[in-house]
């Protein structure tokens, strides 16, 4: 209970949250390699809740999963795309301080007319102003106190690179990311084990 102790405790939290601003910027700035393979839009979920579920439990979060069944198989990096799960269900997990519902919707969709699987990650935090909506994939825009601003940037352009999209929207009890990916890699110009950067 010294006074050491607890400014010992305060430089590990800063110099933590300094190592994963650098490694935000460091993942932003650098030019990034996509392995595609076939995969299973559900089995990424699962894992990347695999892995927030000590601290979704912790928050005191119910998860909901509506997942249709015969969701198409998509071609994507899974690495790349389980970080972009991990990163959505991490802000919903804080934009619920005082628990509250996360649902993860799977169903089949269209991109552009073409086939694809769209996945909505949903929370019940109350929503976000109108006003910043629009900000939320811009470079170093933040809401959270402490944060990158890079989280969503790096998000969205890893969604781009699967020539896919993301959106935000409010909806009556909080907000919704939609993540839709094309069922076939199409014109990307790549086998099954392709990589494009």
């Amino acid at each position: 209970n010294s006074r050491e102790a607890e400014y010992a405790a305060i430089i590990i939290r800063e110099v933590r949250r300094m190592e994963e601003m650098l490694s935000n910027i460091l993942a932003f700035s650098k030019k990034q390699m996509l392995c595609f393979g076939d995969c299973r839009l559900t089995d990424v979920l699962e894992t990347a809740l695999d892995l927030e579920k000590e601290a979704l439990a912790r928050a005191v979060i119910l998860v909901v999963k509506e997942i249709s069944p015969g969701l198409p198989a998509i071609q994507a990096d899974e690495q790349k795309l389980r970080q972009v799960l991990i990163n959505l269900i991490a802000n919903a997990r804080q934009a619920m301080p005082d628990g509250g519902t996360l649902t993860l919707r799977a169903y089949p969709s269209k991109l552009r007319g073409a086939p694809a699987a769209a996945l909505e990650v949903e929370d019940s935090g109350g929503g976000i102003s109108p006003e910043i909506l629009h900000n939320m994939f811009n470079p170093f825009f933040t809401t959270k106190e402490g944060g990158t601003g890079l989280g969503l940037s790096i998000s969205h352009r890893i969604i781009e690179q699967h020539h896919g999209e993301i959106e935000v929207r409010n909806r009556e009890r909080g907000v919704v990311f939609i993540l839709r990916l094309p069922v076939r890699p199409g014109n990307l110009g790549i086998d099954k084990l392709g990589a494009f950067g």
